[in-house]
């Protein structure tokens, strides 16, 4: 999926990111150098975000620098409106100033719960306005094959948001 955020730039020293169960440093670690988060061929309006997954939580990694948006594995967090409002608050004024930008959400969900669809609704809702805006906004769907809910949650996306989805609903590997 790396490959999918484009060329890589040269490696920073290390950036820190949050990190959602404790360590040992409170709640903060550093990023291997084999997973480059910034390219000094752009311009870096806003530090990129990156959450590890837990258990019950998918990993985030918001590459704003190049517009590229991945959520990943389990959505079930105990609080879903806590979890996603982490999210919501970088994510919010990074749409709000895309002005005629370009951005790309993939999902990538392996199981998802019923309180985490409605915040991935709200998702849909900031992607929507950005793109009312004039921004290019494109969604990628991904599922595991024995989940009906994040099935279901695509039909209601298609039928909510029809101009997010850029194909149709897919498999994860």
């Amino acid at each position: 999926m790396a490959e999918a955020f484009g060329q890589p730039g040269p490696a920073p020293a290390a950036v820190i990111v949050l990190q959602q169960r404790h360590s040992t440093l409170a709640g903060f670690t550093t990023l291997p150098r084999d997973r480059p988060m910034l390219s000094p061929a752009l311009p870096v309006a806003r530090p990129d975000f990156y959450l590890a997954p837990g258990a019950a939580t998918p990993e985030v990694d918001f590459r704003f620098h190049s517009g590229r948006l991945l959520l990943r594995g389990v959505s079930c967090p105990e609080d879903a409106a806590a979890f996603y409002d982490r999210l919501f608050r970088p994510l919010t004024p990074y749409l709000a100033g895309l002005d005629h930008g370009e951005v790309a959400l993939t999902l990538a969900l392996t199981r998802l719960d019923a309180d985490s669809a409605n915040q991935l609704l709200t998702l849909a809702d900031l992607l929507n306005n950005a793109q009312a805006k004039g921004s290019r906004v494109h969604c990628h769907v991904f599922h595991d094959e024995d989940d009906a809910r994040l099935q279901a949650f695509h039909r209601v996306l298609a039928h909510e948001f029809p101009g997010l989805l850029a194909a149709p609903l897919a498999q994860v590997a």
